[in-house]
């Protein structure tokens, strides 16, 4: 693994927040010059406006596909030796990395299965869920979404 890994998925700009656009013109100021200066019309959006983090997980996404067929146990070695839980940021990179990798699947006729409800549903790759962690301790790849032809 990269040994600046934690970088590499962090380091991009925040997006969002930031200032309102205010109501500008005469018709954004109450008449006659009130004391107060209050609005006649105010925005109704968000507020102030709030910052998502943006991260880049795409790298983690890739590394685990490409350690497919490894102990989960020597994986996971590499990556919490780069990507430490002392910070918040890192720590927030391996919570990440539990929703891509699932460690408990149910194996029925060799193909992974999660329970949802009384029942066992087969598990397909998805934006988040890429690998599992077989009975041996083996990282596998999920299989794709099998394709369902329109009518």
């Amino acid at each position: 693994m990269r040994a600046d890994m934690s970088k590499v998925l962090v380091l991009r700009p925040r997006w969002g927040g930031g200032r309102l656009r205010r109501v500008r013109g005469r018709a954004a100021w109450a008449p006659r010059g009130d004391l107060d200066q209050t609005y006649r019309r105010e925005p109704m959006g968000r507020g102030r406006g709030s910052k998502f983090l943006n991260e880049n997980l795409a790298p983690l996404r890739r590394y685990l596909l490409s350690q497919a067929g490894r102990p989960w146990d020597d994986v996971y070695s590499e990556i919490a030796a780069q990507v430490d839980a002392s910070n918040a940021v890192k720590r927030h990179i391996l919570e990440h990395l539990w929703d891509m990798v699932d460690r408990s699947p149910l194996l029925i006729n060799g193909r992974p299965h999660a329970y949802r409800g009384a029942s066992a549903a087969p598990i397909y790759r998805s934006r988040w869920r890429v690998t599992y962690v077989d009975s041996r301790g083996i990282l596998r790849c999920l299989p794709a979404r099998p394709r369902t032809r329109p009518r």
